[in-house]
């Protein structure tokens, strides 16, 4: 295979279009050692759900480990008053097919004792129907462990 070529020019745009698409991590507000674990049951679905309260509200989410950032519904985020960056609006591609997505930011996140601030995340226009915890938020606690029919966020 030969060479591929390599310039600052072709690593500054491949940093500036992963800036564009990965958002920033979140700011935790308490190391999550020193708060305790939250377990979740599974539903009947067979998926794992969880409340978190954004903001001051509670929103129920899918926990999904296979999403790079978390996603709020069109709804959830009217509940909210969350208004959308219109500049970064674009087009993702979700499991449902691509729906039209554009990011906020959502100030305060809770789940159980653990919590963040400033947490990037997108609003998408149709989609799965459920807003979604993502790796963002994931990526802040210390170990996710499963056991059978129940999920624990330490």
């Amino acid at each position: 295979m030969p060479p591929v070529p390599f310039s600052l020019a072709t690593a500054a745009l491949a940093a500036l279009a992963v800036a564009q698409v990965v958002p920033p991590r979140a700011a935790p507000l308490e190391s999550s050692a020193a708060v305790a674990p939250h377990e979740i049951e599974r539903a009947n679905d067979r998926l794992f759900y969880v409340t978190a309260e954004i903001d001051g509200a509670p929103i129920r989410m899918l926990v999904d480990t296979g999403a790079s950032v978390s996603v709020l519904t069109r709804a959830d985020a009217n509940r909210l008053g969350l208004a959308a960056d219109r500049r970064g609006e674009s087009r993702i591609d979700t499991v449902g097919g691509r729906v039209a997505m554009a990011w906020t930011t959502l100030d305060r996140v809770r789940i159980g004792a653990h919590r963040l601030r400033r947490v990037r995340a997108a609003i998408v226009d149709g989609g799965p129907g459920v807003s979604l915890i993502g790796q963002d938020i994931l990526s802040e606690f210390a170990s996710i462990r499963f056991d059978g029919d129940r999920m624990r966020l330490d």
